[in-house]
């Protein structure tokens, strides 16, 4: 997908997740097109794919979710990487874990 997140690469990331609307994947993108990237940034997408026939796919983000935009991921070992690595349900809230910068472990959680 030229000028996209992913244009260079796209590797899973936390286990998938059978939904009533799906099989929901989020994955991690590199791109060295994005023009609203920095070039060679690692960042985070979804896809969800038909849980009858899992070859195919629904949809997918056109942007990122989760992107380098702090000091932590945008510096470090390796600058510009988001990448996601685990999801949690805990307490009634989705929690996903991420690398940033090569060097630090960031979490993102949802409101509800």
């Amino acid at each position: 997908r030229r000028g996209r997140f992913d244009s260079v690469l796209v590797e899973p990331g936390p286990v998938a997740l059978l939904t009533a609307a799906g099989i929901l994947l989020i994955y991690n993108g590199c791109n060295f097109d994005d023009p609203d990237l920095p070039s060679g940034a690692y960042s985070v997408g979804q896809a969800l794919f038909d849980s009858r026939d899992p070859t195919s796919v629904i949809g997918r983000t056109t942007q990122p979710f989760l992107y380098p935009e702090l000091p932590f991921e945008t510096e470090g070992t390796i600058p510009n990487v988001c990448f996601a690595n685990g999801l949690v349900n805990f307490e009634g809230r989705w929690l996903l874990y991420y690398g940033a910068g090569d060097r630090y472990v960031g979490v993102c959680a949802t409101n509800t």
